[in-house]
């Protein structure tokens, strides 16, 4: 039994492990008689891996640090945290490896405690993983060794720049392309915002726009589908800030200027648009290197106390996990790029008239924490965040543990999030989250599927075929479960 092994080994690797003997895999699905795979653990105990998680990067951010809350250490104004800028208090899938590494670390944690073996093996070539799972035998008094498992060379790799370079370097060069390739959306500067009780505001991606609609010089997100339409229907006026992404439709900075003069000219009917990089200027992008050049000494100073603070928090073995995008939050090109998004927000808040009413696509991604505590120290009027997807189980942007303490340099969040169906509102209560500032609504996204149904179901000599693309996963129980659903 697994139970009884005192002796553990974890393979992190995907070449083939010891068939003679019991391996916990960290990679695949995969089971024989003496494989077990990490994987499948997490999926077997996932809401408790899953709370950890949280709870952990959660209390993070309150740990004493000479006196103050490392979100203290981290207050930029009044109010306002760096930290919840920070790749680690962001948790995106999509942005971070370490919260892959975080969640298998957690498995053999508890796989561990379940086990209560006396010895750990791993066969890694991933250093963090081995410094981490050291830290834990050490912190637990068990007996930890590893055999460093060597890369296959890849001669004709590239040698990519970006992972080799020092963060302080990586930092001015982002900006500076950043600025190259955004400086020309200046050229679209809005003059005259919609104002009154009937303006409503809404922040969003110039991206998913609707194709046919576009060479008819119309406005159509299919993000949004026909709620601004309807907005306007009932005599409200819209103003519009878009995040700029390069598209097919509009490949580049040239082209999303015509389109939002396009747009602009019919203000009435499509609302007044404008990009968020129209508000940039020298005075900001000087703001927003002198204050990167502040933070980075005033953090490298600090770094030997944080990592004493941490040693003695629960779970600080977690830390070599973190390091890097830590390192990426306060030095690299990630903390450059938040104090762009201030001093563009902080610009483009005070710009417009006050809005009594403000929506959002809600993503939590770092740029919205600055927008929600700018529209609010505006004096703008209320704010929807509007997540226009599915809530999914491991996307953890959606999900925080409550602040504990006082609501000091609390996290900036929105007057009420608009869940689209019982899904979302389900994970949402499974996850702990707090429900009261709930408002269920419909998908917007997903509107223009109701009328190929329609069309579907009224066809009188069942000609018409509905075409659909199957997805399965990698896990045939899943694919199973898919077509079931």
């Amino acid at each position: 039994m697994i139970e009884s092994e005192k002796n553990i080994i974890l393979w992190d690797s995907n070449r083939p492990a010891n068939k003679e003997k019991l391996v916990w895999l960290m990679h695949g699905y995969d089971e024989t008689i003496n494989h077990r795979s990490i994987l499948k653990f997490i999926e077997k105990h996932s809401d408790t891996i899953r709370k950890d998680y949280l709870e952990w990067i959660s209390k993070l951010n309150e740990i004493d640090i000479r006196g103050k809350k490392l979100k203290e250490h981290l207050e930029f104004e009044p109010d306002f945290s760096i930290w919840w800028m920070t790749l680690l208090s962001e948790k995106s899938i999509y942005k971070s490896q370490a919260l892959f590494d975080c969640i298998r670390v957690l498995a053999v944690e508890k796989m561990v405690k379940i086990n209560k073996p006396d010895s750990i093996r791993i066969y890694s070539n991933n250093k963090i993983i081995i410094n981490t799972i050291k830290n834990y035998c050490e912190n637990n008094k068990i007996i930890f060794s590893y055999s460093f498992i060597i890369k296959e060379l890849a001669f004709n790799k590239i040698i990519n720049l970006r992972t080799i370079l020092p963060f302080f370097i990586k930092a001015p060069i982002s900006l500076i392309k950043h600025i190259v390739k955004r400086w020309a959306l200046r050229e679209v500067r809005v003059k005259e915002w919609n104002s009154g009780s009937n303006a409503i505001f809404i922040f969003s991606y110039f991206i998913h726009l609707d194709k046919k609609s576009l060479l008819s010089n119309n406005f159509y997100s299919k993000q949004w589908e026909t709620l601004p339409k309807l907005l306007i229907n009932k005599n409200k006026k819209i103003n519009w800030i878009h995040h700029f992404l390069t598209s097919e439709l509009a490949p580049n900075s040239k082209k999303g200027n015509e389109w939002l003069k396009i747009f602009n000219h019919d203000s009435d009917n499509q609302g007044i648009h404008s990009f968020l990089d129209s508000f940039l200027s020298v005075k900001i992008i000087l703001l927003t290197f002198g204050r990167w050049i502040k933070l980075c000494f005033k953090m490298l100073f600090f770094q030997k106390f944080l990592k004493k603070s941490i040693k003695r928090n629960n779970k600080g073995w977690l830390w070599p996990i973190f390091n890097k995008e830590w390192k990426a939050s306060i030095f690299g090109s990630v903390a450059i790029e938040n104090f762009l998004w201030i001093g563009l927000l902080d610009k483009a808040m005070k710009s417009i008239p006050k809005q009594e009413l403000g929506l959002y696509l809600c993503e939590n991604q770092a740029w919205e924490k600055a927008f929600i505590f700018f529209w609010k120290k505006n004096g703008h009027g209320e704010l929807i965040g509007v997540p226009h997807s599915t809530i999914r189980y491991w996307d953890l942007r959606y999900f925080n543990k409550n602040e504990l303490g006082e609501n000091l340099l609390c996290e900036p969040k929105p007057d009420k999030i608009a869940l689209n169906g019982p899904a979302a509102m389900n994970e949402y209560i499974k996850a702990e989250q707090p429900i009261d500032n709930i408002v269920e609504v419909e998908a917007l996204r997903f509107l223009h599927l109701k009328d190929k149904v329609r069309k579907i179901k009224t066809s009188k000599n069942n000609t018409e075929k509905l075409n659909l693309l199957l997805i399965g996963d990698y896990v045939s129980s899943l694919t199973h479960l898919n077509l079931e659903m």
